[in-house]
């Protein structure tokens, strides 16, 4: 089987609020366009399938997807793990601030 790109992910489930979350976190899931998390879906997927075995960390993830918001590669790359397109590698690298962060590698859902 081949390699799966960014266009085969289909649908993903996007952001949701916490199911007790305030009215705030509802109405920030909300307004995220679907379009816009797609498409940073399929751009954390790539860099994770680019980066093969030796996977990234979401501290490097965020550095390469060059996000002013440093929480979108790990809010993205977990939405794709629930989906079975990413997973722990088991493998563990030092993040920014010195402690292990796991290292994540892109996968062809079984």
């Amino acid at each position: 089987m081949s390699v799966p790109t960014a266009g085969d992910l289909g649908t993903v489930p996007g952001p949701g609020a916490h199911a007790g979350g305030a009215d705030t976190e509802h109405q920030a899931a909300a307004s995220l366009g679907t379009l816009w998390v797609q498409r940073a879906q399929a751009d954390v997927y790539t860099l994770l399938r680019d980066a093969g075995a030796a996977g990234l960390t979401d501290g490097e993830g965020s550095a390469l997807l060059g996000s002013d918001n440093r929480l979108t590669f790990g809010r993205r790359r977990h939405e794709l793990a629930q989906a079975g397109l990413v997973r722990d590698s088991g493998m563990r690298r030092a993040g920014p601030s010195g402690r292990a962060a796991i290292v994540w590698i892109g996968q062809w859902p079984t």
